[in-house]
C-alpha cells in the first residue's frame, strides 16, 4: 500500500521547510544535543 505520483502539478505543490535547530541546540530543549553546539 502506497502512493503513487504520475504527475506533480506546479500549481498545487508547496514546498514546506521546517527549521528544528532550536530542537535541538537550545538548553533543555525536547531533542537537546549538547554536542551539536
Amino acid at each position: 500500500m502506497g502512493m503513487t505520483i504520475d504527475k506533480i502539478q506546479a500549481n498545487r505543490t508547496a514546498l514546506i521547510v521546517v527549521d528544528m535547530q532550536n530542537d535541538f541546540l537550545l538548553p533543555g530543549a525536547a531533542l537537546e544535543t549538547p554536542a551539536g553546539r
